[in-house]
């Protein structure tokens, strides 16, 4: 029998269609309108034995042909498929340069050995002070990683079609001290899997993956959780508590925004870093001039 030779994804280019990949399907999602919910097509990150990741798609029509054979985390024998650059509307992967189009002749096979040394995930973290950049840059996705400081109780939303949405917004927190809200939308909810009560007792860090940013909000429908850390014995400290007496007081930046978009009202609190990008003048300036 012949032996498989198979090709690294940083291999890959547009000039044929004939290759063979050894690869982890790391994460899978399907892409589909927020309001309507109609599904446009399954999406795919594919990580090999060189640790390079590459975005896989299917489209709408041949899904079914997949969806079945698919699990996230399995290693997978991929053949026939088209190797394009990337043109489309958004990017999991910021360097990625080329992706992968599944088609009807498509060969997807599991992998007989599983214990391959293929990552089960890669990230590209971006530090909270850098979202802002990425407003009105929707193609490209963003990885966030940071201590679950508060998370709310679940709520209806109603959109501009009359129909509502659950939501559930959580509170990250940087090494830095530094906060991102960030609001999760009806299905992702099944992916925070957390006992409320144990909230903030319990160490719990969150990655965040593939998010787009728009001004004061992070849409959520290409979203994956990960439940990174949980740390029992160690307790967060709350925010709860009475000051009768303090002594070398030093001034922060504490701000609070109304917000309006399509889906409703929300108020939104920055601190010190964030604000300081807002406002030109320092704390102690403020007080002076008061």
């Amino acid at each position: 029998m012949t032996q498989v030779r198979y090709t690294l994804l940083r291999q890959l280019t547009p000039s044929r269609d004939r290759w063979n990949l050894k690869v982890r399907l790391s994460r899978m999602w399907t892409t589909s309108n927020f309001t309507t919910k109609e599904v446009w097509d399954l999406d795919m990150l594919f990580i090999d034995e060189n640790e390079d990741q590459i975005h896989a798609s299917a489209l709408r029509d041949i899904i079914p042909q997949f969806s079945d054979l698919l699990t996230e985390g399995d290693i997978f024998h991929v053949e026939k498929f088209n190797v394009s650059k990337i043109n489309g509307t958004y990017r999991p992967i910021i360097d990625g340069e080329y992706k992968i189009y599944l088609k009807n002749g498509t060969i997807v096979k599991r992998f007989v050995d599983q214990t391959l040394q293929i990552p089960f995930y890669k990230f590209s973290f971006i530090e909270f002070n850098e979202i802002p950049h990425r407003y009105n840059q929707p193609k490209y996705l963003t990885d966030i990683v940071g201590k679950l400081k508060a998370i709310t109780e679940i709520e209806l939303v109603s959109k501009r079609n009359g129909k509502t949405s659950p939501k559930r917004d959580l509170l990250l927190e940087n090494v830095c001290g530094s906060t991102v809200k960030i609001t999760v939308w009806d299905d992702m909810l099944e992916e925070i899997l957390l006992d409320l009560s144990q909230i903030p007792s319990t160490l719990i860090v969150l990655i965040v993956t593939s998010t787009t940013v728009d001004m004061f909000k992070v849409l959520r429908y290409r979203t994956k959780i990960i439940l990174a850390k949980q740390q029992s014995q160690r307790s967060l400290q709350t925010m709860d508590g009475t000051i009768y007496h303090a002594q070398n007081v030093l001034g922060r930046y504490k701000l609070q925004f109304q917000v309006d978009d399509l889906t409703g009202t929300t108020t939104l609190t920055t601190f010190e870093r964030e604000a300081k990008a807002l406002i030109p003048q320092s704390v102690q300036e403020q007080i002076d001039l008061e």
